[in-house]
């Protein structure tokens, strides 16, 4: 019994204690910037179409490439030359190697 009346009110001190020592935090929120993003109209789905130049790599594989080798059955990606993309056609043309004819027997690759 006597342990218990010491007991109860340190008890009761150390829960004031605990209790009166939460800290209050405040939050200010900042306010939200303008995205000009927020205001583009997405659901057209159509976009303009950019003029390719002729004399540009690209041009000649829309204009020549695609519509002339990259067909079934010649430069479609089965054998090199592979003229199916704009990068397989830049690679096979570019990174290819140098076949020169020495005689009609024999080739020499460069």
């Amino acid at each position: 019994m006597k342990h218990l009346k010491i007991l109860i009110p340190i008890a009761s001190v150390l829960a004031m204690i605990i209790v009166s020592c939460q800290k209050e935090i405040t939050r200010i929120e900042p306010e939200i910037p303008f995205n000009p993003f927020d205001t583009i109209d997405y659901s057209d789905g159509i976009l303009d179409d950019v003029p390719i130049d002729s004399a540009s790599f690209l041009g000649l594989h829309k204009y020549i490439f695609s519509k002339t080798c990259a067909v079934p059955g010649c430069h479609d990606g089965t054998f090199e030359p592979d003229f199916r993309t704009v990068q397989s056609a830049y690679n096979t043309l570019l990174y290819a190697p140098v076949i020169k004819m020495m005689q009609q027997e024999h080739l020499l690759i460069v």
